[in-house]
C-alpha cells in the first residue's frame, strides 16, 4: 500500500500531537520521515518518543534532504509558515499548515500562488470544519431551510487568557512575534467557520480594545460589523478576557433562524415573513405560527485525524481538501481588515490594500519596540 511520507516541522504542543497520530499509524497511508526540531528540548523529545525518524535542527536541514518525504505539515510559529512552505512548494512538496496561514495575506497569497504554480496540494488546519454542529448548519442553509438570510451574530468569550499565558512565549500577544493578538491566533477557527457559512463580507467596520485586560498594544477583545452584497449585516465579538465561557451564533432568515448556543442547535421556523406580512391585517405576530425544534449533534470526537486522513486522501486519490490554501486565506483576510478599520477608524473594503496593511504593521512593531525598550 502507497504512503505519504510525511517531514513535520515544529514539534511544539500541535506539532506533538501530529507526530504522535502520524508515528502510532493513526493515520492510514500516512508515515513519519523527518521531523524539523528547533529546541534541544523537542528534540530530545523527538529522539526519545519517535526512533527511526531523521530529525532536523533547521529548516535548512530538513529541507536539505528532500528525498525521504512527500508532504510538510508545518506547526511552526505562524511567522514562519511562509518561509516554510514556500521552500516546500520549491521542492514540489504538498503542504498542510496550521492556521493562520501567515501573519499577513500578503505573504499568503505569495503562498497561494507558489502552490498552484508547484501542482501541488495545499491545505489548512481548520478542524473545526469537521464538527457536526457546523456541518449542519452548513447543511440547513444549504436547501434554505431558513429562507434568504438577513442578519448573522456570533458572540464568543470561551478563550479566556491569563497574563501567565500570554507572557509563555517571547512571540506571544506581540505585532512582532505573531502579528497580532486574539483576531490573529484564538479567534482564527470562529472567523473560519463564520465566512464559511456566511461568505466573505463587502465591507468590514471594527472596534477593537488594544490591551483592554492586559499591558500589551495587541488586541484581546474586537467587534467586527460586515456588510454584504446581498444586504446580509453581521456582527462578531469575540474576548479572551471574559469569566463566563460562552459561544453564541445566531442566523436570521425570511423563514426563521437557526441558535448555536455552545453546541446547542435549535431550528426555528415559520412561513416567509414578508409574504406573512403582505397576507395579514394585524399589528404584529398574531397570525404568525413559529415552530422551533431541538436538532441533535453529535459531539465530534477525532477532529485533527479527519483532518489529516483527508488530506492523505487528496494527495493520493485527489479527494477535495476540507480547507484549501486559497479558501484558508479568508480568516486571515477579516483579521487583517479589522485591524486596519480599527486603526484608522473606518469601514475597509475587502481585501484591503496589501501595501497599507503592510504600512500599518511595521508602525505596530516600531511602536511595541519603543514600548519595550521605554520600559
Amino acid at each position: 500500500m502507497k504512503k505519504v511520507r510525511i517531514a513535520l516541522a515544529g514539534i511544539g504542543a500541535m506539532g506533538k500531537i501530529y507526530a504522535e497520530m502520524i508515528y502510532n499509524g493513526k493515520i492510514d497511508r500516512a508515515k513519519l520521515t523527518a521531523v524539523c526540531a528547533r529546541s534541544a528540548a523537542s528534540r530530545e523529545w523527538a529522539k526519545r518518543e519517535l526512533p527511526g525518524v531523521r530529525t532536523a535542527e533547521s529548516l535548512e536541514d530538513l529541507f536539505a534532504e528532500p528525498d525521504d518525504f512527500d508532504a510538510v505539515v508545518i506547526a511552526l510559529p505562524h511567522k514562519v509558515h511562509c518561509e516554510s512552505a514556500l521552500r516546500a512548494f520549491s521542492l514540489g512538496k504538498h503542504v498542510l499548515c496550521e492556521k493562520p496561514i501567515s501573519a499577513d495575506f500578503g505573504e499568503a497569497i505569495r503562498m497561494q500562488k507558489a502552490a498552484e504554480k508547484a501542482g501541488v496540494k495545499y491545505g489548512v488546519i481548520f478542524q473545526k470544519r469537521t464538527f457536526e454542529c457546523y456541518q449542519k448548519i452548513k447543511e440547513l442553509l444549504g436547501r434554505k431551510a431558513v429562507g434568504r438570510i438577513v442578519r448573522a451574530s456570533f458572540t464568543s468569550s470561551q478563550y479566556y487568557r491569563t497574563p501567565w499565558y500570554h507572557s509563555s512565549g517571547a512571540w506571544r500577544s506581540s505585532w512582532t512575534g505573531e502579528g497580532g493578538g486574539a483576531l490573529m491566533n484564538q479567534a482564527q477557527h470562529p472567523l473560519d467557520i463564520f465566512q464559511w457559512l456566511m461568505g466573505m463580507p463587502q465591507e468590514l467596520y471594527a472596534k477593537i480594545s488594544f490591551g483592554k485586560y492586559n499591558n500589551f498594544l495587541v488586541e484581546d477583545e474586537a467587534h467586527l460589523l460586515m456588510n454584504y452584497e446581498s444586504g446580509l449585516h453581521s456582527d462578531f465579538f469575540f474576548t479572551t478576557g471574559e469569566g463566563v465561557p460562552q459561544s453564541r451564533f445566531e442566523i436570521v432568515g425570511t423563514k426563521g433562524k437557526l441558535l448555536l448556543e455552545d453546541e446547542r442547535l435549535t431550528l426555528y421556523t415559520h412561513e416567509d415573513i414578508m409574504e406573512y406580512g403582505k397576507r395579514v391585517h394585524v399589528n404584529s405576530r398574531e397570525e404568525l405560527k413559529i415552530i422551533n425544534r431541538r436538532i441533535s449533534v453529535k459531539q465530534t470526537q477525532n477532529a485533527y485525524e479527519r483532518v489529516l486522513e483527508n488530506f492523505i486522501c487528496s494527495v493520493l486519490d485527489d479527494e477535495p481538501l476540507l480547507v484549501s490554501g486559497d479558501e484558508g486565506i479568508n480568516s486571515l483576510i477579516l483579521t487583517n481588515a479589522a485591524y486596519l478599520s480599527a486603526y484608522k477608524n473606518r469601514p475597509v473594503t475587502l481585501p484591503p490594500p496589501v501595501e497599507e496593511y503592510d504600512a500599518f504593521l511595521q508602525e505596530m512593531m516600531a511602536k511595541e519596540y519603543e514600548k519595550k525598550n521605554g520600559e
